[in-house]
């Protein structure tokens, strides 16, 4: 799993070699919910991503420096991130 992660934070893609392929999340993505209830739903409505993008495309760098990734991830491929 720390690989995964490691390739998105570099390049925006989880997929390296000898990793299993991660596809891409769509739009009518499903998910497993686990907790007080359980059951498959959407992995995220559309307004919240809205909403969520929004916000961050105006708080992006405030976010990253907050917990110490500013220095590490390219703010341009961030601000492309935040705007797609």
């Amino acid at each position: 799993m720390q690989s995964y992660w490691a390739n998105f934070i570099k390049n925006g893609n989880p997929n390296g070699e000898e990793l299993t392929y991660w596809p891409p999340s769509k739009e009518d993505a499903t998910t497993m919910w686990l907790g007080d209830s359980w059951g498959a739903g959407k992995a995220a409505e559309p307004t919240r991503i809205d909403l969520i993008r929004s916000w961050f495309s105006q708080n992006v760098e405030w976010c990253l420096g907050w917990v110490g990734l500013w220095d590490i991830i390219c703010p341009m491929a961030i601000a492309d991130f935040a705007y797609a």
